[in-house]
């Protein structure tokens, strides 16, 4: 362990003094460790994609080192592409009570509902729940990747062209006055590669570069955009969905398979792990861990300092943004689309765990046969103006509510109606609660039930004359925390607006 030690402390490396005991843990199980610099002050924004390859066919996410910097209830989650659905190996799994969601406010109480469901007897802190499995061909493509995504036009890349080429190759799109880039390593690599005139800001400048092609150091005037960033196209940013933990996503597949997994970045927020797998192991989720303050990658190269009036664009090196942009944005990109198409199932579980939580790591491997699971919650809302609302649940389930309309709290409830652990095969039920689950909701029900009328009796209308009950009706999906379209674009890239950073 001292070797370790000595080595991080030689190659500049913080560490921790929580740090050694943890490590000696690691080296006592037998593990490899490679080492990344996530420098302090930079986003997940100016994080470059890695792929690492590793023997075996057990995803694994390393958390105890985490726990030194994590926060309480911090959320993981964890994507897996591979041919069938995957679980945790040591860890429990869970399937949530839908009824202690908050059905007036749909999704709202989601995260805490994942917690307590968690942490319940049975799952002891220690446990997974399944959002998605199912279909791969849910996530689209273009959700991550471009087929205008191209590298080689920014070689000759100068101000009186750029704007238009990151526009042209859909590297930036440009809504009314404010132009965005489409992928988060964009801007990071443009200012380290072909940095904007001193005192210029980013944003401005790379909205329309030609304007400030004849920019002297005393130009006043240079900056008015007016003119720029008129360029159309479908608006948004990329976003690897890599927030807190570190957690290096594995492989499900052929037993002894080569594994190619990518982990996830610095601690804060959520985690989203990504690992892949199937026949030939390959994995990657794109957008993880390693980067440097620039954005330009792990080898701590950059563009050039900023630079002085005289300098100003002959500092430019469109060379080296053409290559950055192929090995920190095209190539990681297609090789993420390619593994999607490859892998036909996708496998999607949320925890969220906190430091003293963080005892070991997980694993997951594929269970062949198990059911697919739909990650949409969704209900029908029954709006009375006379007598109590009522939900019913696509699954079944009636609740009423109280006859000033107020939910109900279900307090003895638990969150989690069944915790089972995976090992090969069939699922083993630890803890059952769907007969005490059904036993409080119908004792609710007896207690608040309005009249006995069926829905086509409540939808009459209300101007009826014949003392039909006025009513209408709303449906509310709420999910693992959203639609699937919203999760899964977390989970690689999501079109949305992108920050250019000062």
């Amino acid at each position: 362990m001292n070797g370790i030690v000595n080595w991080l402390d030689e190659n500049g490396f913080a560490q921790d003094e929580d740090a050694p005991p943890i490590l000696q843990e690691y080296i006592d199980d037998g593990f490899l460790f490679v080492a990344f610099k996530l420098r302090s002050g930079h986003g997940v924004d100016q994080i470059h994609p890695i792929v690492l390859r590793y023997p075996g066919n057990e995803a694994c996410v390393p958390l105890r080192l985490t726990r030194i910097a994590a926060r309480d209830d911090m959320g993981v989650r964890t994507f897996f592409l591979g041919r069938d659905r995957v679980t945790p190996t040591n860890f429990r799994h869970v399937q949530l009570n839908p009824l202690k969601f908050d059905w007036d406010n749909p999704g709202a109480n989601y995260e805490e509902a994942v917690t307590r469901a968690v942490d319940e007897d049975g799952a002891d802190g220690h446990g997974f729940v399944t959002e998605y499995a199912g279909t791969s061909n849910v996530v689209s493509s273009p959700a991550f990747n471009s087929d205008r995504w191209q590298s080689e036009p920014f070689r000759s890349a100068s101000p009186d062209n750029l704007t238009m080429l990151l526009a042209e190759h859909n590297l930036m799109t440009c809504m009314w006055d404010e132009c965005y880039p489409t992928h988060p390593l964009v801007p990071s690599l443009l200012q380290a590669y072909v940095p904007p005139p001193p005192g210029v800001d980013p944003k401005e400048f790379y909205a329309c570069t030609s304007c400030y092609a004849d920019w002297q150091p005393d130009d006043d005037s240079a900056g008015d955009t007016s003119e720029g960033g008129s360029t159309s196209g479908d608006s948004g940013g990329g976003s690897t969905g890599v927030g807190s933990s570190t957690g290096v996503g594995g492989s499900t597949g052929d037993t002894g398979g080569d594994t190619e997994t990518t982990g996830a970045g610095s601690t804060g927020a959520t985690t989203d792990v990504g690992s892949t797998g199937a026949s030939t192991n390959d994995t990657s989720d794109e957008g993880s861990t390693s980067g440097e303050p620039d954005g330009t990658g792990t080898d701590g190269g950059t563009g050039g300092d900023i630079p002085t009036p005289d300098a100003w664009p002959a500092s430019w090196d469109t060379e080296g943004l053409a290559n950055a942009l192929e090995e920190q944005v095209v190539a990681p990109s297609r090789h993420a689309a390619a593994l999607v198409s490859k892998f036909p199932y996708l496998t999607r579980m949320y925890t969220t765990l906190s430091p003293s939580e963080m005892t070991r790591d997980p694993l997951f491997s594929e269970m062949p046969g198990l059911p697919d699971v739909d990650n949409v919650w969704s209900a029908t809302r029954f709006n009375r103006c006379d007598g109590p609302d009522r939900v019913v649940l696509d699954s079944g389930p009636v609740i009423w509510f109280t006859e000033s309309d107020q939910p109900p709290e279900f307090s003895q409830m638990p969150y989690g109606r069944i915790v089972e652990e995976f090992f090969t095969g069939a699922p083993m039920t630890l803890r059952n609660h769907v007969e005490a689950i059904g036993d409080e909701l119908a004792a609710w029900n007896a207690e608040h039930q309005g009249p006995d009328i069926t829905p086509d009796d409540e939808l009459v209308d209300e101007n009826n004359d014949d003392g039909g009950f006025c009513s209408c009706t709303s449906t509310n999906p709420v999910r693992g925390s959203g639609t699937l379209s919203i999760l899964l674009m977390l989970g690689f890239f999501s079109r949305k607006r992108r920050r250019w950073l000062g």
